[in-house]
């Protein structure tokens, strides 16, 4: 027994004077199979006015890391911001609008110091990324939507102003009792759920009074 580990010490001996070159001489060095270098989000919709923020993105089948956690915010001129409300609507063109998502690694794997983000195939919709070993953030670039349609939300009469009479038109229509032409139900449908209700009326009659912006 101790001829056999006095023959395991003096090998150990030897391999710790051979250089450590010429052990790995002519081997090529590769990557670790472990490391996640690019990371990828499919299913992104940019925002557009009057739509409702959409959360359908998705990884890849098979990638070795997975969404959390992911939400739509805005932040306004002066930098407040806040989460935004999943039944909302892109209607403010003075708000920046941007998602947050944040991405975990599976088990024994590990994101690169240098990892890439790629949303729907490029970096441009990227802003800023904070990778760590097992966790990126990440938070999209700012989104700005435009009134294409020219009216104001609200503003069902089509005067340019939202008033108490705009809420009791759009009350009207719900009760079958004035018609509106699809200029006027677009702007009186306020909650962009794609009808016109007593909801849109109440929040039509609050900015009118000042109540919400």
């Amino acid at each position: 027994m101790m001829k056999r580990i006095s023959l395991l010490l003096a090998l150990a001996m030897l391999l710790a004077l051979v250089p450590k070159a010429s052990l790995a001489e002519g081997a090529a060095p590769c990557d670790d199979p472990f490391e996640i270098t690019e990371v990828i989000i499919e299913g992104f919709t940019v925002p557009a006015w009057g739509e409702h923020p959409d959360y359908e993105i998705s990884v890849p089948e098979g990638a070795h890391y997975s969404l959390t956690y992911y939400d739509w915010n805005w932040e306004d001129e002066q930098g407040d911001y806040d989460e935004l409300p999943p039944d909302a609507v892109f209607d403010n063109e003075s708000l920046g609008y941007y998602m947050y998502m944040n991405v975990v690694a599976e088990d024994g794997y590990f994101f690169s110091d240098e990892v890439v983000f790629l949303i729907n195939g490029t970096e441009e919709y990227v802003r800023f990324m904070f990778p760590e070993r097992v966790e990126v953030a990440i938070l999209t670039t700012y989104f700005y939507v435009e009134n294409g349609g020219g009216f104001v939300p609200g503003d069902v009469d089509l005067n340019g102003a939202v008033e108490t009479a705009d809420a009791l038109l759009a009350l009207r229509n719900v009760l079958h009792i004035a018609e509106l032409d699809d200029a006027q139900l677009t702007a009186a449908d306020v909650d962009g759920d794609g009808r016109v209700s007593v909801t849109d009326a109440v929040v039509i009659l609050r900015l009118a009074l000042g109540l919400m912006q």
